[in-house]
């Protein structure tokens, strides 16, 4: 069987002086005989669509740059196949509406929107020319969510009675960075 991801990507970015706003849009559909992908064991995730919006500015002369990175995904709802689970016994027996047959697995997946925020400081000054510091505030709002690449499995596989899930992202987190190139 052949595995079949058509999608797409779309981004601009607009400048003007030391300001930079972007956009970006993305969706694929990782299909199996007619049907998307169930995400299991890494192959393939299927995600809602994704936009990706930023703001910078770069502080004239100074080496500073600050940027806000915005991700969200649209909630997705769909009948996927499953290419582990396609024997004659592996029916979802949830309530949903998709067919009773082997194989085919209803899947939802919530929407999510989480945020970032970059500082970085490169000096101006020729003595330190190579030098980066960096600072990273990821979900800066503390959303809990599951991303949608996240594969799925049941914690009691593999019976497969219970809800399958992703693991959910971190929360609130920082990163600091200092790196010096020559």
């Amino acid at each position: 069987d052949i595995i079949y991801v058509p999608g797409y990507e779309v981004s601009g970015t607009a400048k003007y002086k030391g300001f930079s706003l972007g956009l970006s849009v993305a969706r694929s559909w990782p299909s199996l005989k007619g049907r998307l992908i169930a995400d299991v064991y890494e192959l393939a995730a299927t995600t809602g669509n994704v936009f990706i919006l930023t703001a910078s500015y770069t502080i004239p002369r100074t080496g500073l740059s600050i940027t806000w990175l915005s991700r969200f995904v649209t909630d997705l709802s769909y009948c996927s196949y499953s290419p582990y689970r396609n024997g004659p016994t592996d029916i979802d027996r949830r309530p949903s509406h998709c067919p009773k047959t082997p194989g085919i697995f209803h899947v939802h997946k919530p929407g999510y929107g989480v945020s970032s925020f970059f500082i970085t400081y490169k000096p101006a000054y020729k003595k330190l020319k190579g030098l980066s510091l960096n600072a990273v505030f990821n979900n800066v709002f503390n959303q809990q969510y599951i991303d949608q690449a996240s594969p799925v499995m049941s914690p009691d596989e593999p019976n497969q009675d219970k809800y399958a899930r992703g693991m959910a992202e971190p929360g609130f987190n920082a990163r600091f960075e200092i790196s010096y190139k020559f």
